[in-house]
């Protein structure tokens, strides 16, 4: 798992594992650069890649704790993790899952304009490296 902060982006991504430590690293950079700059958790958005992997509850938890539901997409080939996500937005209409032949109603999602939708595909390219197992689109158009 490797993550970004751009603004008041959030950019996850995920291989085919769950995350270990670095969950809590990107909790505490969360923290410092949202909280710390007293940025509303109601402007933050979230843009999630994964392969399968995901936090677990105590992950979530902690993560939550800090942010409470900001807006989230999550974007991945397994139909098992959009179903999951998907139930979620029961109680939080604010996360929705997509398929990587859907990336780009993920960003509509978000309300991403045409030049922070190229930014965020920069940005999850460059973690792609970074992240054993993922594998992401070559493009997302």
């Amino acid at each position: 798992m490797s993550f970004k902060i751009v603004d008041n982006w959030l950019i996850v991504l995920h291989g085919d594992k769950a995350p270990g430590g670095e969950w809590y690293d990107m909790v505490a950079a969360v923290k410092k650069e949202f909280v710390g700059r007293g940025v509303d958790p109601a402007t933050v958005r979230t843009i999630v890649y994964t392969e399968g992997g995901a936090p677990g509850p105590p992950e979530r938890k902690a993560y939550s704790a800090i942010m409470g539901p900001s807006t989230t997409a999550v974007i991945s080939g397994s139909p098992f993790v959009r179903t999951v996500i998907n139930a979620f937005t029961l109680f939080s209409p604010k996360m929705k899952g997509f398929s990587p032949n859907k990336i780009v109603d993920a960003f509509l999602f978000l309300k991403a304009t045409r030049p922070e939708q190229d930014m965020l595909w920069r940005e999850l390219k460059a973690l792609e490296a970074e992240v054993e197992g993922a594998r992401l689109p070559p493009d997302f158009r």
